[in-house]
């Protein structure tokens, strides 16, 4: 399985490094095999942190390429969400953002408290649909408004869909994507 890998094609951004990360774990589908970040509740908190060190990890390494984590952009879809979202929000080192789409906030008051300055003004994109029947829509926004009191940067998109990823919503992940960049470039990254 190759992950969000298909909307590169339509994201059309030739210009950016990107790399698609498969879960850990083993995770059996009626579709055939696929991938889990983490086990489901009540077995989810280890495998969530877990996860967000292997990413952290993998970040961390992307300068043995001659890149930096501070420039990555981190992008996943329901559990892959909650991971981008975990990782770039408490790791040691700063990334440029994160679009979180259709998951949720692990934890939102501990990582409110826990977020250093710069963290703090990370961009973020969640999207999540008002029918999501796998994760709850007002949970989640509840959650997202825990961290968009201290996150003046945290964008919340709520639509009119399932579990899943609509067209209206590629325009927004590839808008924020070169936003991002160009605040780099501005500030010299």
């Amino acid at each position: 399985m190759n992950g969000l890998m298909w909307l590169r094609h339509y994201l059309d951004l030739s210009e950016f490094h990107q790399l698609y990360l498969n879960a850990p774990d083993s995770w059996p589908t009626p579709y055939g095999k696929g991938y889990s970040w983490y086990p489901m509740k009540p077995d989810h908190k280890t495998g969530i942190f877990r996860s967000a060190e292997l990413v952290s990890q993998v970040l961390d390494s992307l300068s043995q390429i001659g890149l930096k984590a501070s420039d990555a952009i981190l992008f996943g879809f329901s559990q892959g969400a909650v991971i981008s979202l975990e990782t770039a929000l408490s790791r040691r080192s700063d990334v440029l953002g994160v679009i979180a789409i259709s998951g949720f906030v692990f934890e939102a008051e501990r990582l409110k408290n826990s977020m250093n300055t710069n963290q703090k003004i990370t961009p973020v994109l969640m999207t999540h649909g008002f029918q999501d029947s796998v994760l709850d829509y007002e949970i989640t926004k509840n959650q997202a408004e825990i961290l968009k009191s201290v996150m003046p940067n945290l964008r919340f998109e709520g639509m009119s869909k399932e579990h899943h990823i609509v067209n209206q919503e590629i325009d927004w992940y590839r808008d924020f994507l070169l936003a991002c960049h160009r605040e780099a470039l501005r500030n010299g990254k």
